[in-house]
């Protein structure tokens, strides 16, 4: 068995350095002007004794952890898995961590709350549904805590009415009148519910079509699936499902039972995340960009965590539609 090695220590450091502790730690820190001889011999004792400074003792020291916790309730959306990968990448550019938390049940969001509201992280990113924001508000304590996409101060918004306006519009131009639509509640804020489902049934009532509308209990593929034959069932000739997953399930369920897809179905998603152009037929889907949504996220954490940021400028994000093969007109 392969000997353990002993843990190196600030103390070791500075006998190699052959200086005091507190000078190691004011490199370390940089937190005090070190001459340029004395800070290459610490660098150089540093790396030939491999020594790793305490996360913990310098977490007491500084105040700070650096980490910033990103809460979502699951990862069945590959959208969520999309908006994490980009939050990581702008954190990462701002000198932070990101630390990923699924809390799917209450009791899991009330535990992991308690833990980083001790101080175990900077900052909390909430991409709960919206039923939990006042719950993760009250239990963040002194942490500062910025919800995505629900909260007052983040001077973005995302005009999802429009995206569906679009979408819609679209499908009665190919000729469809019944157009069923399955939305995602937890896009919707607390109190307050799905604006996409707000714009389907605006449409449909200005233009006098039925509302055929469907709701997702999760928010996957395996939802589509099993409410594909109910759509076609209620005599949908077109769906605009809430997100690409669930499209991507009914197209999977079409696929299964010889329903041709978009002979006897259009189909539209909403994301376009990258399984929506790999599917056959390719989905027509409405994209939301990602980046700016992240960048406006982590800039209102930021001011409230560094006195020099500035808030972020109000900006409107119009989804914008992405024509695949997964329409057409209705079939005479």
């Amino acid at each position: 068995m392969a000997a353990v090695k002993n843990k190196v220590t600030i103390a070791d450091v500075a006998a190699r350095a052959h200086v005091a502790k507190s000078t190691v730690s004011h490199t370390l820190s940089g937190k005090r002007p070190i001459g340029t001889a004395t800070r290459k011999r610490i660098e150089l004792a540093i790396r030939e004794l491999e020594y790793r400074p305490s996360f913990a003792a310098r977490a007491l020291n500084t105040r700070k952890t650096g980490l910033i916790a990103f809460l979502v309730s699951n990862l069945d959306n590959p959208h969520s898995v999309q908006f994490a990968a980009e939050l990581n990448r702008e954190l990462a550019s701002c000198g932070l961590q990101m630390i990923l938390t699924l809390a799917e049940q209450p009791e899991n969001m009330e535990r992991v709350m308690h833990e980083f509201s001790g101080g175990l992280v900077d900052g909390i990113i909430n991409g709960l549904p919206g039923q939990f924001t006042d719950a993760v508000e009250r239990y963040s304590g002194s942490i500062p805590i910025v919800t995505c996409m629900r909260n007052q101060q983040l001077n973005l918004s995302i005009d999802f009415s429009a995206g569906i306006y679009k979408a819609m519009n679209y499908l009665y131009s190919l000729g469809h009148r019944k157009i069923a639509f399955v939305h995602c509640p937890s896009r919707g804020k607390s109190g307050h519910d799905d604006p996409c489902a707000v714009g389907y049934r605006d449409f449909t009532a200005n233009a006098k079509l039925p509302a055929l509308e469907f709701v997702a209990d999760r928010e996957n593929s395996a939802t589509g699936f099993t409410l594909a034959p109910n759509i076609l069932t209620c005599g949908a000739t077109a769906v605009l499902a809430g997100n690409d997953s669930i499209a991507c399930g009914i197209v999977q369920w079409a696929l299964a039972n010889q329903v041709e897809i978009p002979g006897r179905l259009s189909v539209i998603g909403h994301d376009d995340v990258p399984l929506a152009s790999m599917i056959s037929p390719p989905l027509t889907t409405i994209r939301i960009p990602i980046a700016p949504q992240v960048r406006h996220v982590v800039q209102l954490l930021r001011c409230r965590l560094e006195d020099n940021v500035a808030l972020p400028e109000p900006e409107t994000i119009v989804p914008e539609l992405i024509f695949r093969h997964s329409t057409q007109g209705v079939a005479l």
